[in-house]
């Protein structure tokens, strides 16, 4: 198994099982992700504003739990991040904030979540890439029903 953040191998159970809403709304797990891409050589910073928009669809769309390397629970609690309860029950499925319809695609099922998102998204970038111009992308929400341009869209 690998951490869902850093991907780190974890041996054994994974330290912590969060939400995907969990996840996605905290800036310091985007921290710990967009680090993570950068220092593994998957994106470099400078690519990271472009690439903002689809990061955050993409890992709010998962519907599965997250599991957590104890390196990132680590970091998580040392920036203030309340942990839930070890003993807190996780459901298997019905995570996903957003629903993936293509490439670079969704359709949002929590606009609540899904802004809360894009601004922890948006803090942790601009925190990392301070002398980046990163800006929140601008989105064109449509209903479901009227689907016929790309990004991401609401139910």
């Amino acid at each position: 198994m690998i951490c869902d953040i850093c991907s780190a191998t974890i041996v054994g159970a994974p330290a912590a099982l969060l939400g995907t809403k969990e996840v996605v709304t905290c800036k310091d797990c985007w921290k710990l992700y967009l680090n993570s891409l950068i220092a593994d050589g998957v994106f470099r910073g400078e690519d990271i504003p472009n690439a903002l928009a689809g990061f955050v669809g993409e890992m709010a769309s998962s519907d599965t739990p997250w599991a957590l390397c104890q390196q990132c629970v680590a970091a998580l609690t040392n920036a203030g991040f309340a942990l839930p309860s070890a003993s807190r029950a996780v459901a298997p499925r019905g995570h996903a904030l957003c629903r993936h319809l293509g490439p670079v695609q969704y359709e949002i099922t929590d606009d609540e979540s899904m802004k809360l998102a894009f601004q922890a998204a948006l803090s942790a970038a601009r925190e990392i890439l301070p002398e980046a111009k990163i800006e929140l992308p601008r989105v064109v929400v449509q209903k479901a029903a009227t689907r016929a341009g790309g990004g991401l869209q609401r139910s």
